[in-house]
């Protein structure tokens, strides 16, 4: 399982941009140009073919399983992010994005939004039968984050 995060067969992108300044942009190139083999996503509403590569507006909108998403997008959607993550059921996220508990008391609210987010994915796996260890790592996050506070 472990895999799917340091040997990803399928990467998606979200927040993946046309503009070469933007960080999406940079990974998405970076992935390309380091002579990854596996299928590449780049996920965003508004873009249409990025760097030869189609676009979706949505993650949803893949049909292939994903085995890891690098999520690219302003603080306030990564909650939304992760929701459509789960359901589409990607094995692990990397969250690259600033404006949490760092930028003040809106920013907490949204990390402890998306803290409650992780416990929602616990009690869905319970019920859908969604892999354990998945949930079990993001309830681990979310004690890792109240240990800070």
């Amino acid at each position: 399982m472990i895999e799917k995060l340091f040997e990803p067969q399928s990467i998606a992108i979200i927040g993946a941009s046309k503009h070469k300044e933007k960080l999406g942009f940079q990974i998405l190139e970076n992935i390309i140009e380091s002579g990854f083999s596996g299928e590449i996503f780049p996920v965003n509403p508004e873009a249409g073919e990025i760097l030869r590569k189609k676009n979706f507006a949505k993650v949803a909108e893949i049909s292939q399983n994903i085995d890891l998403a690098i999520i690219v997008v302003p603080a306030s959607v990564v909650p939304q992010v992760l929701k459509e993550c789960v359901e589409k059921k990607i094995s692990f996220v990397v969250i690259i994005s600033a404006g949490f508990a760092e930028s003040g008391n809106e920013g907490k609210k949204l990390q402890d939004k998306m803290a409650d987010a992780f416990l929602a994915v616990w009690q869905v796996s319970l019920k859908e039968k969604v892999d354990l260890r998945t949930a079990a790592f993001m309830v681990a996050i979310r004690k890792i984050v109240e240990n800070l506070h």
